[in-house]
């Protein structure tokens, strides 16, 4: 499943991949969600009460989910945001920009800093990790206005990459109310890399264990997909 809308009695924004920069608009790269994708969206949708936007992400491009989460944040409708699977990294903080954020159980978010690739000189290097500790002071900045706690605290929850389940995300302020689950929980999102991260808990690893079939999907084989998709449109 990739991103979609679903124009419903309520409509429903999906965001089922991974975050892709800019220049990715249309599948160029494979990613179907970047800001301007979701601007279509909103701009489709019109003049509603109410604009249901679900998340199973593995993150992506920083400065493209800083977009994202500020259209969604200053639409005119009320926006909610069910977390059904992952909402992690990137996704974890535009997840926020709900006006009310639902996390299901066995659903999953994750905090961690900015990173980025970078080679130069000292002084390019130096400046790089300025760029990424303002990223982290921004970031930092959603998530404690979402919670209440102090950006210190935030983070410091950052730096430590860390993991909270439904429960814990709802007790920490994240999300306002944990939805029961009475349908199978969601697969991996496509493009998720467990090894990309360094604290995920053991009961995420047994829960990923349990999904030998979950295939995260390559590049490759996306950009065939999409291709299959534009021919069937």
């Amino acid at each position: 499943m990739k991103s979609r809308v679903n124009l419903g009695n309520v409509p429903e924004i999906l965001i089922y991949d991974e975050i892709g920069p800019p220049d990715c608009e249309d599948g160029y790269c494979g990613y179907t969600v970047t800001a301007a994708w979701i601007k279509a969206q909103l701009d489709m949708i019109g003049a509603v009460p109410l604009i249901i936007v679900r998340i199973n992400c593995p993150g992506g491009d920083i400065t493209e989910g800083m977009a994202i989460y500020n259209l969604l944040h200053q639409s005119d409708p009320q926006i909610h945001v069910y977390i059904d699977g992952m909402a992690v990294s990137t996704a974890g903080w535009v997840a926020m920009a709900g006006d009310r954020v639902l996390i299901a159980e066995g659903a999953v978010m994750m905090l961690h800093p900015p990173y980025s690739g970078v080679k130069g000189y000292a002084q390019d290097l130096r400046r790089e990790a300025d760029v990424l500790d303002s990223l982290q002071q921004s970031i930092a900045g959603i998530f404690a206005a979402k919670t209440g706690k102090p950006v210190e605290e935030i983070v410091a929850m950052m730096q430590a990459e860390t993991w909270l389940n439904a429960a814990e995300a709802v007790a920490a302020g994240f999300c306002d109310e944990v939805i029961s689950n009475k349908k199978p929980a969601a697969e991996l999102p496509a493009n998720f890399e467990p090894k990309r991260y360094r604290n995920m808990p053991t009961w995420l690893k047994a829960e990923i264990a349990k999904q030998p079939d979950a295939v995260v999907l390559s590049l490759a084989q996306r950009r065939r997909e999409l291709e299959l998709l534009s021919r069937d449109c």
